[in-house]
C-alpha cells in the first residue's frame, strides 16, 4: 500500500512538470508569433510589387484629358435667326462654357434683353392677338405661313395702337410676340437646337436640363426655370394642347406627341409630384440613323445588321 502511494505522488509530480512545460512553451510560442507579428506590421512597403495595368493607366491620362477638356469649352452657335436688310440678325444663341461655381458644364441660352415699355407692348399685343385671331390661324400647318400670319397681324394691331418701334425693336418684340403664342414660351429657343436629344424639367425652381448629342457634352443645366407654381403648371396646360391631349389635377399623368415628332411626357400638380409639374421632352432626328450610321458611329458592326437583315426576311 505504501508502495502504491509512492508511485501515486510520483505520478502526480511528472504530470505537474510536464503540465507546467507544456504552459512554458506555449507562452514561448504565443510571444514569438506576437513578436513576428509586431515585426510584420512595422515593415513599410516602398515599392508596389504588382505594377498597374497599362489599361488602368491610359484610362486614367484620358479621364484628366477630357476633365482639362471640358474647363476649355467655350462654345457658341446661333439658334434662332432673321432677316434685317439683307443680313442676319441672331435673335437667341446658345453659350456652353465651363461653370467654375458647379464645376460642370452649363447651357446657357442668349436671347435680346427687354425693358419694362418692351415687356407692356408685348402684352398687350398678346392680348389684343388672342381675341383678334380667327379660324385661319387654325387651319395653318407651316410654320413660316404661321409666323407670316402673326407677323401682318401685329402689324395691323401696332397700327391701331399707334405704336412705330425701331426696325431692330420690331424684330425683337416680334420674336417674343410670335415664341409666346405660337411657339413653346421659355424652351422654344432650345427646341430649335438640332444638337439637343433630350429637355427636362424636375420642377419648380429647378433649372431645365438638356442632354447634347455631343458625348463629351452630355446633360448640362440651362440659365432656364420656372419661378413659379402658375407659370409652370401654364406652360404644362400649354405643352398638353400642343400635343393634342388633355391633362389635370384628376388626370395628372400624359404622353403624347408634338407636332415635330417629338415625345412628350408630363406630370401636372403636386399630389404625385412633390416638386410640382414637370415634364420631360425626346427629341428625334429629322433624318432617321441609317445602317451606315450606327457603323459609322461603331454602334454596331456589319456582321450583326446582316444578321439582322436575314433574320427580319426570313420573319424570325
Amino acid at each position: 500500500m505504501a508502495i502504491i502511494n509512492m508511485l501515486n505522488k510520483r505520478a502526480i509530480r511528472i504530470l505537474n512538470k510536464y503540465k507546467k512545460n507544456n504552459m512554458n512553451n506555449d507562452e514561448k510560442t504565443n510571444s514569438n508569433s506576437m513578436k513576428t507579428d509586431i515585426k510584420i506590421d512595422e515593415k513599410i512597403e516602398t515599392k508596389l510589387r504588382l505594377k498597374l495595368p497599362q489599361e488602368h493607366i491610359s484610362h486614367k491620362s484620358a479621364e484628366e484629358n477630357i476633365l482639362e477638356e471640358l474647363r476649355n469649352v467655350n462654345e457658341n452657335y446661333p439658334l434662332i435667326t432673321s432677316k434685317l436688310n439683307n443680313k442676319n440678325v441672331i435673335l437667341a444663341s446658345a453659350h456652353i462654357y465651363f461653370d467654375d461655381k458647379n464645376q460642370t458644364l452649363k447651357y446657357d441660352v442668349i436671347e435680346p434683353n427687354l425693358n419694362e415699355y418692351m415687356h407692356e407692348i408685348i402684352n398687350r399685343t398678346i392680348e389684343e392677338l388672342h381675341e383678334n385671331l380667327d379660324l385661319e390661324f387654325e387651319n395653318l400647318k407651316d410654320k413660316n405661313e404661321i409666323q407670316n400670319y402673326l407677323n401682318s397681324k401685329i402689324d395691323e394691331i401696332w397700327k391701331k395702337m399707334n405704336l412705330q418701334p425701331s426696325q431692330e425693336n420690331s424684330l425683337i418684340l416680334k420674336y417674343y410676340t410670335v415664341r409666346q403664342v405660337s411657339g413653346l414660351e421659355i424652351i422654344d429657343a432650345i427646341m430649335q437646337d438640332p444638337n439637343i436629344e433630350d429637355i427636362s424639367c424636375d420642377g419648380i425652381g429647378m433649372p431645365i436640363f438638356i442632354f447634347h448629342r455631343n458625348p463629351i457634352y452630355g446633360e448640362m443645366a440651362t440659365n432656364l426655370l420656372f419661378n413659379t407654381k402658375q407659370d409652370l403648371d401654364s406652360f404644362c396646360m400649354r405643352l398638353a394642347q400642343k400635343a393634342k391631349r388633355s391633362i389635370s389635377v384628376a388626370n395628372p399623368l400624359m404622353d403624347g406627341s408634338l407636332e415635330d415628332g417629338s415625345r412628350v411626357q408630363i406630370t401636372y400638380g403636386t399630389d404625385i409630384s412633390r416638386r410640382g409639374s414637370n415634364f420631360t421632352i425626346r427629341k428625334f432626328f429629322k433624318n432617321p440613323l441609317s445602317p451606315i450610321d450606327l457603323m459609322k458611329f461603331e454602334t454596331v458592326d456589319a456582321i450583326t445588321l446582316a444578321y439582322l437583315w436575314y433574320a427580319i426576311e426570313m420573319e424570325k
